[in-house]
């Protein structure tokens, strides 16, 4: 029990600080139970997959609870900033997959730059409806590459050492923190295609870089939010609704991950985004236009992931396992 203790200490100290907060804040009567169910599976999703918790509830909190999309977005970023880090820290004391700290770095920054721009100067430009049904259809295409390459068996690590890296990991970093700043998600989802695709990266290892990426990037959004003082009133009793199932179901999805093989993940990765775009395809009221935007995206993305993964088998090294 001492040796259990000492190696999660910090994920058990995170949880014990959140959960005091919580019960030191907490308003009872304002906990929406469904919300609690909603994020008691999305939560482990969220540890799981490179799908975060807060946008795979976006669909049943929309279509199910008549959330406010805009309202479904800030509470998928806050959400996030709880679950994922503590699926991150646990990831961290774990050390069941070896992390590329300078990559996330790298990304990281880019994502930070991405929100502060999306934030104070992009936010309202894009239509909300149209990117979303941009980012399902990409993850399906992405989804029909690795069943069609069976990248679930790919045993390499990236390079990601050489100069142009130093330019790739912050690009996509930054087209991330704005997507994530937009719709709630899309750091996690676009470093996991690049990673897998163009580095060739381990599906597990890439999984658990896209979830501290997606902690990080909330976490910045959170920040930023507090700052402007821009939160929908709602969305804190859904917020609290959550928060003290988040700091399990999320971890629990990243020990899911340490302990099934990739073709599971894999397995479990395509089930969510194929669930994810069908939902899609229900919750919005489709048109000519997102008919043809969706399928667009989906035959541009297959050329794109195709080269992709041409490329990439240059750039590759054995990994040591």
């Amino acid at each position: 029990m001492v040796q259990v203790f000492n190696k999660y200490k910090f994920y058990l100290l995170f949880v014990g600080f959140v959960l005091l907060l919580w019960i030191l804040n907490v308003d009872f009567e304002s906990i929406d139970l469904r919300i609690s169910g909603i994020m008691a599976f999305a939560s482990f999703v969220a540890g799981g997959s490179s799908e975060g918790g807060g946008a795979f509830a976006f669909v049943p909190m929309t279509l199910w609870l008549k959330v406010h999309p805009v309202v479904a977005k800030f509470f998928s970023l806050m959400i996030q900033s709880v679950g994922m880090t503590a699926a991150s820290i646990y990831i961290f004391c774990s050390k069941r997959v070896q992390l590329d700290i300078n990559c996330i770095f790298r990304i990281s920054i880019g994502g930070l730059l991405g929100a502060l721009v999306c934030i104070f100067v992009l936010q309202g430009v894009f239509n909300a409806k149209q990117l979303k049904v941009f980012f399902v259809s990409l993850f399906l295409a992405f989804a029909i590459i690795i069943s069609i390459f069976k990248l679930q068996n790919v045993r390499l690590v990236a390079s990601v050492d050489k100069w142009d890296d130093y330019l790739i990991l912050p690009a996509i970093g930054f087209v991330g923190g704005v997507v994530s700043n937009w719709i709630g998600n899309g750091i996690d989802i676009i470093c996991y295609i690049v990673l897998v695709l163009y580095y060739r990266m381990d599906i597990r290892t890439a999984t658990s870089m896209s979830i501290v990426l997606m902690a990080i990037q909330s976490v910045i959004s959170f920040a930023c939010f507090l700052m402007l003082g821009n939160l929908p009133e709602e969305v804190i009793g859904m917020w609290m609704s959550a928060v003290p199932i988040v700091v399990f179901g999320a971890p629990f999805g990243a020990y899911f991950v340490t302990r099934v093989s990739n073709e599971l993940i894999a397995s479990f990765l395509k089930f969510v985004i194929v669930l994810q775009f069908i939902a899609v395809y229900v919750v919005l009221d489709f048109s000519l236009s997102l008919y043809l935007l969706s399928v667009g995206t989906i035959v541009g993305a297959l050329f794109l992931f195709f080269a992709l993964y041409i490329v990439s088998p240059f750039r590759m090294k054995k990994a040591k396992f």
